[in-house]
């Protein structure tokens, strides 16, 4: 399980700029997480916390450049 703490660390506190938010975290990122969480939900289990950071990291990938502040 992720605690609060590491939910809530440095390094998961960057920002989305407002005029990307609909677009990027209300859609797209959002898009990924439901892909991710669709076999878990479809079979009844969790993901693993490993699993997790992993998708995180993913996401990171992929759209981390636009943060605030980027990574």
């Amino acid at each position: 399980m992720v605690t609060k703490s590491e939910m809530n660390s440095l390094e998961n506190l960057r920002g989305i700029p407002n005029e990307l938010n609909s677009d990027l975290h209300l859609s797209k990122i959002r898009v990924e997480w439901n892909r991710f969480y669709k076999p878990f939900d479809a079979t009844g289990t969790v993901p693993s916390k490993a699993q997790l950071l992993q998708k995180a990291t993913e996401i990171d990938a992929k759209y981390g450049h636009l943060f605030n502040p980027p990574l």
